[in-house]
This record gives structure tokens, C-alpha cells and sequence, in this order.
């Protein structure tokens, strides 16, 4: 493991004088030892009122953390990735469905 001195001069030599944003890693969901990432598509309503249109997940490549497609990721049901964590995939996307609406108000 890097040294936190070791890793900043490594990444500042990296990228010079561009700007990134750096996130702190969180404990995510994982499918066969790959983690997966739900992305949830919300949208106003013909009547105007804010509605979820869908939901996918994404799984990352073998040896990777990023779910892009292009990069490897793959696509999968969100009911398939639900029940491999062991979520039961009704009451999981019905909570994200919430979370999701929720976001929208704040």
C-alpha cells in the first residue's frame, strides 16, 4: 500500500495542473466479486410530476471498480443483482425508487 505521501506526489505528478475531484471510497454492493452501481433515470411526467422511468445496474469488469461499459462493465437486470446480495429485489427497488423521489424534492 502507498504511503499517503507516496500516492499524492504520485497523482500530482499524473495530472499536472488539471482538476479532479477525488471521492472517498465507500463500501459498495458487488455481483461474483464485482462491485455494481444502479443508475436510476427520473424524469417529469407529462402532467409535470416527477416520475421513475427506470432502473439498470451496471456490473464492473473482473479487476476493475469503474461500471463503465466501455471499459468492461456489464449490464445487467437490477432483480439479478438484487438477489445475488441477497435483497429482496421488490422491496429494494421500491426503496430506491423512494430514495430517488426524495432526491428530486430536496
Amino acid at each position: 500500500m502507498l504511503s499517503r505521501k507516496k500516492a499524492v506526489t504520485t497523482f500530482t505528478r499524473h495530472v499536472d495542473k488539471l482538476r479532479y475531484m477525488i471521492q472517498e471510497a465507500i463500501p459498495v454492493a458487488t455481483y461474483e466479486g464485482r462491485p455494481y452501481g444502479i443508475r436510476v433515470t427520473v424524469q417529469h411526467g407529462r402532467l409535470g410530476s416527477w416520475q421513475v422511468i427506470g432502473m439498470i445496474d451496471r456490473v464492473a469488469a473482473t479487476g476493475r471498480h469503474v461500471t463503465n461499459v466501455t471499459k468492461g462493465g456489464k449490464v445487467k437486470k437490477v432483480e439479478e443483482l438484487f438477489r445475488a446480495s441477497r435483497f429482496e429485489p421488490e422491496q429494494m427497488a421500491s426503496a430506491i425508487r423512494e430514495a430517488s423521489m426524495q432526491i428530486i424534492h430536496i
